[in-house]
């Protein structure tokens, strides 16, 4: 009787490193690229018994596997990131555009309406002239005219130029008293 005793122990490192590049991250993300890197360590002992004796062979097989895995990932952190970076720019724009369309909205509003009313008053003093020749209300038709005209030209001439300033100068005039002597 002679007993046999084998055993192999296999250790196997891998390492794997793989660069992955977000499609939906455009220019944004090209310069940080995320990296995940994988470490697995697989370590495998395999140990073999055999016993013999005259009529009988017994062989046991006992294996030990370990497997041990690593990942360090950015890839998902970055991607949040820039979804809540985009989101936030899409309100901003958003904003702005309703800004703006606020503000032009109140202008054209104002422009058309101040317009709207400058042409009703010319129409109806326009309307008197034609059929009510007086001077009198010819009078008040190149008063209003003319009213309404400044006006107008103010009004656009304030908003494209907005600010307005009159400067007023004052002159002193002095007086100089020369003494001649004698």
């Amino acid at each position: 009787m002679h007993t046999t005793t084998t055993t192999t122990t296999t250790t196997t490192n891998t390492t794997t490193t793989t660069a992955t590049t977000a499609a939906a991250a455009a220019a944004a993300a090209a310069a940080a690229a995320a990296t995940t890197t994988t470490t697995t360590s697989t370590t495998t002992t395999t140990t073999t018994t055999t016993t013999s004796t005259a009529t009988t062979t017994t062989t046991t097989t006992t294996t030990t596997t370990t497997t041990t895995t690593t990942t360090t990932s950015t890839t998902a952190l970055l991607l949040l990131l820039l979804l809540l970076l985009l989101l936030l720019l899409l309100l901003l724009l958003l904003l702005l555009l309703l800004y703006y369309y606020y503000y032009y909205y109140y202008y054209y509003y104002y422009y058309f309406y101040y317009y709207y009313y400058y042409y009703y008053y010319y129409y109806y003093y326009y309307y008197f002239f034609c059929y009510h020749h007086h001077h009198l209300l010819l009078l008040l038709l190149y008063y209003y005219y003319y009213y309404y005209y400044y006006y107008y030209y103010y009004y656009y001439y304030f908003f494209c130029h907005h600010h307005h300033h009159h400067h007023h100068h004052h002159h002193h005039h002095h007086h100089h008293h020369h003494h001649h002597s004698q």
